[in-house]
């Protein structure tokens, strides 16, 4: 009998909080799973407005002034693996700032380091800027094998 990998994908929405610098996910979606690659949907140019829960996606100038910070399921001591501007993964084709971004090569997500994604955050350096914002979200799509981490393919 053989086994077949299914990548299946599942949103985190970031509601956001006039002065607030820092999102924990805190989802549990994912837990024992392979996470295999993260999207920012840009509202810019995807045609996309609206996250899956009707709250309006927060603008495209507002969301690459943000970090998203991985953590690692795996080293709890020392388990930040890196923090990435948001930008880097939101793959958009508009015009606005950050849209078509040049430095936009999808960050790949082996697999081999267990991602804990219910502890991963996005934050803002700058907290003034994260205003207006009430009834806003960031919708981040994580993919995802549904196969056990510590299994190799």
């Amino acid at each position: 009998m053989s086994r077949s990998k299914v990548t299946r994908s599942a949103p985190v929405i970031v509601k956001l909080v006039d002065g607030q610098a820092q999102y924990l996910f805190n989802v549990t979606t994912f837990r024992n799973k392979t996470v295999t690659k993260i999207e920012v949907q840009d509202p810019t140019g995807q045609g996309l407005v609206k996250a899956p829960d009707s709250s309006t996606l927060a603008d495209t100038s507002l969301v690459t002034q943000s970090y998203i910070n991985l953590v690692s399921a795996i080293n709890t001591t020392d388990n930040v693996i890196q923090l990435y501007p948001t930008s880097r993964f939101m793959p958009s084709i508009g015009t606005e700032i950050g849209a078509g971004l040049s430095n936009y090569n999808e960050v790949e997500l082996s697999g081999i380091q267990n991602l804990d994604i219910q502890n991963s955050y996005i934050s803002f350096p700058d907290a003034s800027v994260v205003t207006g914002v009430t009834g806003k979200s960031i919708l981040v799509m994580v993919w995802y094998d549904d196969r056990p981490v510590a299994s190799s393919n």
